[in-house]
């Protein structure tokens, strides 16, 4: 119900391997304040750009995003 974001890391120049286990349905990706399409990968992200990530869930998420954010949001800053 409640879900995780796991990024794993075999070498520090790969690419993060990033799933949402135990979500009802997939969330919706935010990067820089762009709403990604609902096919977006969040494994193209290189994690060496990344500043933070911050993961929304229920009420937050719907009162930011609306029905949108049903599922919650992860929202991706990069540097």
């Amino acid at each position: 119900k409640n879900g995780v974001v796991l990024i794993t890391m075999k070498k520090p120049a790969q690419h993060a391997i990033i799933s949402t286990h135990g979500l009802k349905g997939k969330p919706l990706i935010v990067v820089d304040e762009k709403k990604m399409p609902a096919d977006f990968e969040l494994n193209t992200v290189n994690p060496d750009k990344i500043e933070s990530i911050t993961v929304l869930k229920d009420k937050s998420a719907n009162e930011i995003y609306g029905d949108e954010g049903k599922n919650g949001v992860i929202i991706i800053k990069t540097k």
